[in-house]
């Protein structure tokens, strides 16, 4: 069974994520983990980014994996990352092993053109 990596915050029970995780269990048996990088605000993000955001990312957990399970049809589990996205990723490919990372974006990003995109073993997905 592979296991899917989704990276989300804001948008971690959005729409397209909530499609793209329907899709990619309807495609062969797999199991998901959510990673939610911790939100760091203000001057926490260059004091002290390691003490902060932990609440806030838990809570998007706590209401995105019930909805998220319900789209996979099966338990999604989560987990809290740093509050550097790029190194929550690597942290969890290397900790972890997922075989493919499935990343969402926000519109705001979308728009601004930024690309978001990690390679686990072979496939990465990114939703708009």
């Amino acid at each position: 069974m592979e296991r899917v990596l989704l990276v989300a915050c804001r948008t971690a029970a959005g729409d397209a994520l909530l499609e793209a995780v329907r899709r990619r269990a309807t495609a062969s048996p797999c199991e998901f983990t959510l990673l939610v990088p911790r939100p760091c605000h203000g001057l926490h993000r260059v004091v002290d980014p390691e003490d902060h955001g932990w609440r806030e990312a838990e809570a998007v957990i706590g209401s995105a994996c019930p909805v998220l399970s319900k789209a996979a049809g099966s338990a999604v589990a989560g987990m809290v990352g740093s509050h550097d996205p790029v190194a929550a990723v690597e942290d969890a490919l290397n900790l972890h092993g997922f075989d493919e990372v499935i990343v969402s974006r926000s519109r705001r990003a979308h728009r601004a053109g930024c690309t978001s995109t990690c390679r686990a073993r072979s496939r990465a997905w990114v939703c708009p």
